[in-house]
C-alpha cells in the first residue's frame, strides 16, 4: 500500500544516526519530501526495494548499519538498485531526489 507522498528511507536497525542525517540533508537540498522508518535486519536491496513500494514516487532508500545505501525504483527487479553506494551519506539523499525530478545524478563514490 503506498503512503505519503516522500521518498522512504528504510534502515536496519542499528543504522547510525549521521548516515541517516546525511541522507536526510541531501533529500532536504533537493526539495523533495522524505520519511524514515526503521525496518527489519536484511540487506539493503531489500529494504530499498520495499522502501520504494511504500511511496507513490516509485523510489525508496534502504539503509544498512554499515551505512552503504540502495537507491531502488519499484519497475526495477529485485535485487537490481539504481543505485549502490558502499558509503553513503549526502549524494545518496541528493540522487534519489534527482531520479525522482529526473536530473542528472551528482557524482559520488558509487556513481
Amino acid at each position: 500500500m503506498k503512503s505519503k507522498i516522500g521518498i522512504p528511507v528504510l534502515s536496519e536497525k542499528g543504522t547510525g544516526e549521521k548516515v541517516l542525517n546525511d541522507i536526510f540533508a541531501g533529500l532536504e537540498e533537493e526539495g523533495v519530501p522524505f520519511f524514515h522508518i526503521e525496518g527489519a535486519e536484511c540487506d539493503v536491496w531489500e529494504l530499498g526495494r520495499h522502501a520504494a513500494t511504500l511511496s507513490p514516487l516509485d523510489v525508496g532508500i534502504g539503509v544498512g548499519k554499515d551505512g552503504g545505501s540502495a537507491i531502488c525504483h519499484i519497475k526495477l527487479a529485485r535485487g537490481s538498485p539504481y543505485l549502490f553506494e558502499p558509503a553513503s551519506g549526502r549524494t545518496t539523499g541528493q540522487n534519489a531526489a534527482r531520479l525522482v525530478k529526473g536530473m542528472p545524478f551528482k557524482k559520488g563514490k558509487g556513481v
